[in-house]
């Protein structure tokens, strides 16, 4: 801790304390070692500030879910101490968490009927798909003791659940992990069922309305590939 807060008073300038803690969270490998480090910054939260420390506190939140259960506690009460001790930093917390939503598929170990072919065609092995499913669980207990740390951050959490959503030209593997992940929210976050099932609707209907049915009749008997940047569903890039 003593090591910790004088890197905090400094600048993210090249070659200073606060330069090379952020990089030490960012370029570290070893769980272990990760850690202990969070554990210590836990205790300092309430020396960040929003703007001064949000590089830390994105690379902590960002780099610290790797199937590990003394980093994962550790991130979590990090995540927890942070908005505690300063309201603050509650937007930028919960905007870090829900950026895994689209990374970590909950359903990864047990996908639906119609992902399996695609599942069994994929360079993950049986370790990596845990690792994803577990870092997803270790995500959202993260989130679920932020929010009830901070109760009346929850409209704040649904309106990061709206930013976050991955744009419609993006993988399905992302649609499908993102939209696993936000329907288990609401069964930590009931209140929010009704907002999150209008904004799954509105965003799976601007998806069907740019679908060609004749190019998907072609995807489906197999006679064109599906293209990475969405070629074949003539969709524009623009911001829904």
């Amino acid at each position: 801790m003593r090591a910790c807060v004088p890197a905090l008073r400094g600048t993210l300038a090249a070659g200073t304390l606060y330069q090379q803690l952020v990089e030490t969270v960012d370029r570290n490998t070893d769980p272990v070692e990760l850690a202990v480090l969070v554990s210590c910054l836990s205790r300092c939260t309430a020396s960040l500030h929003k703007d001064k420390h949000a590089a830390l506190t994105s690379v902590v939140l960002r780099r610290c879910f790797r199937a590990d259960d003394a980093l994962a506690a550790a991130t979590e009460a990090f995540a927890v101490n942070c908005v505690s001790v300063n309201a603050d930093l509650l937007t930028s917390v919960l905007q870090e968490l829900v950026k895994h939503y689209a990374a970590f598929d909950l359903l990864a170990a047990d996908p639906p009927e119609t992902a399996r072919e695609r599942a069994s065609q994929s360079e993950l092995s049986r370790e990596d798909i845990e690792r994803q499913v577990r870092n997803a669980r270790d995500v959202h207990r993260a989130v679920q003791r932020v929010l009830e740390t901070f109760p009346t951050g929850t409209m704040c959490f649904f309106d990061q659940l709206v930013q976050a959503y991955p744009h419609r030209v993006r993988r399905i593997e992302e649609q499908r992990a993102y939209l696993a992940n936000i329907l288990h929210v609401t069964g930590y976050q009931p209140q929010l069922l009704n907002d999150v099932l209008e904004h799954i609707t509105e965003r799976l209907i601007k998806i069907d309305v740019e679908v060609d049915p004749h190019k998907l009749d072609a995807l489906n008997s197999g006679a064109i590939d599906v293209a990475e940047d969405g070629e074949h569903f003539e969709i524009e890039m623009e911001e829904v």
